[in-house]
């Protein structure tokens, strides 16, 4: 029964983890079209220069989310009361709002790191 149980759990955590990767996806495909279009916006409609901005656009976004869930394991008394906000056990029964802070930026980090070594085998 205990290893039923065991992995109910660690099922619900898995499942926690896709949503807040399929979140921060979805988070940084968002970002990459605002900076992108802005980046070939500004620079006389050039795709390069929109992609260089989206690129570092989404190493700053995933850093930055990094530091802020980094942040919430240092101060966790601070954090508790964030955590039971807006509902965000019923949205993650297992993750709080750091959790999926954390997996997030995660996403978008990876998707950066995608987008610089495309980059980089293509245009160097």
């Amino acid at each position: 029964m205990q290893d039923k149980k065991a992995g109910n759990r660690f099922a619900l955590l898995l499942k926690d983890a896709g949503k807040a990767f399929l979140l921060g996806l979805a988070v940084a495909a968002g970002v990459f079209i605002l900076l992108f279009a802005v980046g070939a916006v500004s620079h006389g409609f050039s795709a390069l220069a929109g992609l260089e901005l989206a690129r570092r656009g989404l190493f700053i976004v995933g850093a930055l989310a990094l530091l802020v869930s980094a942040g919430a394991l240092l101060l966790p008394e601070k954090a508790a009361s964030v955590r039971e906000k807006d509902g965000w056990t019923a949205r993650f029964g297992r993750f709080g709002l750091f959790g999926v802070l954390f997996c997030a930026a995660a996403a978008i980090l990876l998707v950066a790191g995608v987008l610089d070594g495309w980059m980089y085998s293509a245009f160097v």
